[in-house]
């Protein structure tokens, strides 16, 4: 938490008064406890809400965001314009309780 605050008010000043207003996200969970072993025929259905089970049950580890503009350049934060990223671990992940599903 020593600099989400900040970083968020990046992210959001981006977005609001920038063209970096195009969100892409990645979120990371702990791992699978629900598979099928028939993925080939799988429908789509079945793979949400086998996926939606996965979920359910993992915690959320780390969300990524990227922003970019319509262009597909990447934000930058001044003064250095430099290319930002963000990637934030989620703290009171517990490996114990997913090892114990």
């Amino acid at each position: 938490m020593q600099n989400f605050a900040t970083e968020m008010d990046n992210i959001r000043n981006l977005i609001h008064n920038t063209l970096f207003n195009i969100i892409s996200m990645d979120t990371e969970y702990s791992g699978v406890i629900y598979e099928s072993s028939d993925v080939r025929y799988r429908h789509p259905l079945a793979e949400y809400w086998l996926m939606k089970a996965n979920i359910d049950v993992l915690g959320l580890i780390q969300v990524e965001f990227t922003l970019s503009d319509s262009a597909g350049n990447l934000a930058t934060l001044r003064p250095e314009r430099t290319i930002v990223v963000w990637e934030f671990a989620i703290s009171d992940f517990d490996h114990n309780r997913w090892r114990s599903l």
